[in-house]
């Protein structure tokens, strides 16, 4: 049974409502990922390789954290929701993180490299470089970025009114039912968190939110899912947020809570 299936499953039978989302579609609905540079509609244009596909794609990988921002934003109700994903200020909001986010990724690339070219450099004996056939890549140093978290704060408080709280990193848990636990003591009501969860080398970003007597978990994989914020609601949250990661996270052993007003 598809993924999405179980999730519509299990959210009826434990009094949820679950609305389902596909980021993958959404980018090639707005050309924000093609095999042409030149069919891109304002994403990044860099070029990419997914290792299932032998094919060379450009601009974005992904929109997972874009659209965890414009969740906190607009997520109060999924059918404003929907509408708001096809509007320009949904796209300037997404397209200016994810296309921030390639960049930095750029920069912070370049610096490594370098840094590691410089080392090596050093070391090697009779001067000669270590990494002579290695193309150095020059990064301005006397530029300061900011970072993609801080970008995020600023960009959901322009368009939303929305304020940057605390931000915590749980500490690693392999048991699931164990990491959710950890993860829901730090939701109180009537706020909004991005969650950075990772794991296994990979990455991805998710929304939870807990306003107007609701708890809403936004997952631009999967979509959303939707429970009463009460006791027996967040029971069934927390089931479900179970059932999600030992479906598909389970190597995300590491979760950033950002907490932002709602």
């Amino acid at each position: 049974m598809p993924i999405e299936n179980k999730l519509a499953l299990f959210a009826s039978q434990t009094h949820g409502q679950y609305s389902p989302f596909d980021q993958d579609a959404y980018m090639r609905k707005n050309h924000w990922v093609s095999d042409n540079p030149r069919n891109l509609a304002g994403a990044w244009i860099g070029s990419f390789r997914l290792p299932w596909m032998n094919k060379e794609l450009y601009g974005l990988r992904g929109v997972c954290l874009g659209l965890s921002a414009a969740y906190l934003v607009k997520g109060h109700n999924w059918s404003t929701f929907k509408q708001y994903l096809d509007s320009p200020e949904c796209h300037r909001l997404t397209l200016g993180i994810m296309n921030y986010q390639e960049q930095y990724g750029e920069i912070s690339l370049a610096r490594k490299v370098a840094a590691e070219q410089a080392k090596s450099q050093a070391t090697a004996q009779n001067g000669a470089s270590a990494v002579s056939n290695t193309k150095k890549i020059a990064v301005p140093k006397q530029i300061e970025y900011v970072t993609t978290a801080d970008a995020i704060k600023l960009l959901v408080k322009v368009q939303g009114n929305i304020n940057f709280i605390s931000r915590i990193e749980l500490s690693p848990v392999e048991d699931v039912e164990e990491r959710i636990e950890a993860l829901m003591k730090q939701i109180d009501s009537n706020f909004g968190y991005q969650l950075s969860i990772r794991g296994g080398g990979s990455g991805h970003s998710v929304s939870l939110t807990t306003g107007q007597k609701r708890i809403k978990f936004f997952d631009s994989n999967f979509g959303e899912i939707s429970y009463p914020d009460t006791e027996v609601g967040r029971e069934s949250f927390k089931s479900y947020l179970c059932f999600i990661f030992n479906e598909v996270y389970k190597k995300f052993n590491i979760i950033i809570i950002s907490r932002f007003t709602y």
